[in-house]
């Protein structure tokens, strides 16, 4: 079977709404997703710095092929630049059919809005995925 030689981009989003809490996941990659060679990370809403009481949004941890593989454990700093221009980190880890990508994403911004309320943001994680 020939593999395709343009990437499959998978996007898991999550939806950060409490302070400092642990959100974990668990995505079913299709089957036919053979190998991962790289990952991105942006904020969907957009936060100024007095949001932001820390440089650190967050820590990201994902796992593979039923947790036998690490390749990944990532701090998600806060910054101005616009993801476009990042280029995805590497990863080249085969797939395993059928296992999901687990993990866990924690919360360590401490992003507040002027009266002092944690203001909810969106991490986007982008996956490079070809079959």
């Amino acid at each position: 079977m020939k593999r395709n030689k343009n990437p499959k981009w998978r996007i898991i989003q999550l939806e950060i709404t409490k302070a400092l809490e642990i959100y974990q996941i668990d995505y079913k990659l299709p089957k036919d997703i053979k190998t991962i060679k790289g990952i991105y990370f942006s904020i969907k809403e957009i936060l100024s710095l007095n949001d932001v009481k820390k440089k650190q949004l967050g820590e990201l941890s994902l796992l593979f092929n039923s947790k036998q593989e690490h390749p990944l454990h990532y701090t998600i700093d806060y910054t101005t630049e616009l993801p476009y221009k990042f280029k995805p980190l590497k990863l080249n880890v085969d797939i395993e059919p059928y296992l999901n990508i687990t993990g866990f994403y924690i919360d360590t911004a401490l992003t507040v809005d002027d009266a002092g309320q944690m203001k909810p943001y969106t991490v986007m994680i982008y996956l490079e995925c070809y079959q």
